[in-house]
């Protein structure tokens, strides 16, 4: 399989040190900057709304099961809660009192949001507000890690927000197969927290365009790889776009689709695995590397997704750092996306042109979005108030694949019609060629046929009008010709001439036509030889061996046979007949004489008509006839 037209890495006319240099620096910083830019982005949209919604994170946990707000003090504890299920530990619920503290009388409505796993309990002040129910407004925005969590807006009335402090209890039930969690709480005006929702919403709208778009793509690639299979790199981009679209997934999916842990297994496997294929096509489609590190990120793909499909089959928990798996997880992707970074950097550097340059930026921001999101969401949870947008990575890198196999599948296209284009050439040239030989083979196969019929018109003329004057001649020198007899003798030669130009004159294998003109010049003689001719010759099929100068031979055989009967049979009849039988047109002369002796001896007359048999492709033989007589029999082939 061809890889993609690029420029080769150790091209003969590098790049100077100094824009090299340069080139070097923009692959390296212009990921980072960029993720820079957008989180100051987000932080700069929060600070607009930060006065009037607050987060709140302090709380006091106490571990209760009772369903009514406990009284006792608790221990100080820093949401969001995340609580693995411990399979040597009975899971319990826990009541978590949250102060709010009011500088004034709320004004209006306010809204309070929060989000949860595996079901909640909400008192403000004593006063039930809420148990767990999902909200379609808030439940797909705020989802980020927390795979199955649910979120809970609640609409407080301005009179339970007095000047002064509140207290806010939250129960959270006991830790299911995915573990509990709880956000932190956001409390602010309702038409605040909408205005904060619509900029969540459009972030959704970001990711679900990105599924949309790399579920489009990966599908035809699919397609074209399972058409063309020889290009597998096309099956390679494709699973990598679907599994993007999978891992985005969940921001737009209401409930898991799975039951618990199949969900997990797959997103964690399918994670493994979109890291791995990264590498994979970094090294096939822009040659960064040795083809030996492809074989290693397939190495990778297969024990990771095993080991992170055992750690979700066991709930281990991305944030419990005193186990060794959330350290391979984070780490392993940490190192196979610098990887991959670092190759496509080092081509840059070595001069790998703008096609090169750009996938080193955009795997760049792949792996600053996935450091950013995965070190202050699960490393240092808390530090910085950070969005998911990995779907920002991910969108990049999806363009990038369909551009790059964009101008791929064009390029093919470019070829194939240049490859048409030179066939074309060539079968014109060869046309022209081949024009030109059979040109002059038709030049020589025309003097041939002229050289064929010259020496065919001198038999002709030996063998009929040529004997019958050398008889004439050789009569009249010995003083034997009579007046009378010269005369006829001359009438001879003039018939030999009618006949041959007859039998030439009809060249369109018309045989009826033929032995027409035969008996209208040989019907006096054979009535004065005392025969009397039987005619039986009907319409019958142009014999393709007859067209041309078939003609002259045909004629020439009948006349042969007509005069044998006249000077050896001693017959009184002669019959002429035609019939097709099969494929053939048998044309049969027979004579009611005493028949060929059965040792006849063969001369030059019998001789003459075989060859001239064998000329027209037929056959021909001799028989006895019925009652007395011979019959010869000539087959034409149709």
């Amino acid at each position: 399989m061809s890889t993609l037209s690029l420029p080769a890495a150790g091209s003969p006319n590098p790049p100077e040190p100094r824009g090299r240099l340069a080139t070097l620096a923009i692959a390296l910083f212009a990921p980072a900057v960029l993720v820079f830019v957008l989180h100051a982005a987000l932080q700069a949209a929060r600070v607009e709304v930060s006065e009037r919604v607050r987060r709140l994170s302090e709380a006091s946990r106490i571990d209760s099961d009772s369903l009514e707000p406990p009284a006792e003090a608790g221990t100080p504890f820093r949401l969001p809660l995340y609580e693995p299920r411990e399979a040597d530990k009975v899971p319990r619920s826990a009541w978590f009192r949250i102060p709010l503290a009011m500088p004034s009388d709320a004004a209006e409505p306010y809204l309070l949001v929060v989000s949860f796993r595996p079901n909640l309990l909400a008192y403000l002040d004593g006063h039930l507000l809420a148990q767990s129910t999902a909200s379609n407004l808030f439940s797909r925005g705020d989802r980020g890690f927390q795979l199955g969590s649910r979120t809970l807006a609640i609409q407080v009335p301005p009179a339970l927000l007095a000047e002064g402090r509140h207290e806010l209890m939250l129960r959270v039930g006991a830790a299911g197969y995915d573990g509990a969690t709880l956000s932190t709480v956001q409390v602010g005006p309702v038409r605040i927290m909408e205005s904060l929702q619509e900029s969540r919403t459009r972030m959704l709208w970001g990711r679900g365009m990105v599924i949309a778009a790399a579920t489009v793509l990966g599908i035809f690639l699919v397609l074209v790889w399972a058409a063309l299979r020889k290009e597998w790199i096309y099956g390679l981009a494709g699973v990598e776009c679907l599994l993007l679209a999978l891992l985005l997934s969940p921001n737009l999916l209401a409930e898991a689709p799975l039951p618990a842990p199949w969900w997990r297994v797959v997103l964690d496997s399918a994670d493994v695995a979109a890291k791995a294929l990264v590498l994979v096509l970094v090294v096939k489609l822009f040659e960064a590397g040795p083809p030996v590190l492809a074989r290693v990120a397939v190495a990778y793909l297969a024990v990771g997704a095993l080991i992170d499909a055992f750690a979700a089959w066991n709930s281990l928990a991305w944030t419990d750092f005193s186990h060794p798996w959330p350290w391979w997880a984070l780490g392993s992707r940490a190192a196979v996306l610098t990887l991959a970074t670092a190759l496509l950097c080092r081509a840059v550097w070595r001069g790998g042109g703008g096609m090169r340059l750009a996938a080193a930026i955009v795997v760049g921001l792949g792996a600053w979005t996935w450091f950013y999101v995965s070190v202050f969401v699960l490393v240092v949870p808390g530090r910085v108030t950070v969005t998911d947008i990995n779907f920002v990575g991910y969108g990049a890198w999806v363009m990038l694949l369909g551009w790059l196999l964009r101008n791929r599948y064009v390029a093919s296209l470019q070829r194939e019609q240049a490859t048409r284009g030179e066939l074309e050439r060539q079968v014109r040239e060869r046309t022209a060629q081949l024009e030109a030989n059979f040109a002059a083979l038709r030049e020589s196969e025309a003097a041939r046929m002229a050289v064929l019929e010259r020496e065919r018109l001198l038999q002709e003329m030996h063998d009929g009008l040529g004997s019958q004057l050398l008889l004439a001649k050789m009569n009249a020198q010995r003083g034997n010709l009579s007046r009378e007899a010269m005369v006829k003798t001359c009438d001879d030669c003039i018939q030999e001439m009618r006949l041959a130009v007859d039998g030439l004159s009809v060249a369109d294998g018309d045989l009826s036509l033929l032995l027409a003109n035969l008996r209208h010049r040989f019907g006096a003689r054979i009535g004065e030889a005392g025969l009397t001719l039987a005619w039986n010759v009907g319409d019958t099929p142009l014999v393709p061996s007859l067209r041309g100068t078939g003609g002259p031979d045909l004629v020439r055989i009948v006349q042969e046979a007509i005069n044998n009967v006249m000077h050896h049979a001693r017959a009184t009849t002669i019959r002429l007949s035609t019939a097709r039988e099969g494929d053939a047109v048998v044309v049969t002369l027979a004579d009611d004489g005493i028949g060929m002796p059965a040792l006849a001896s063969e001369g030059r007359g019998l001789r003459n008509i075989r060859a001239r048999t064998a000329r027209l492709g037929g056959s021909v033989e001799w028989r006895a006839a019925t009652p007395r007589g011979t019959e010869l029999r000539l087959r034409l082939p149709l």
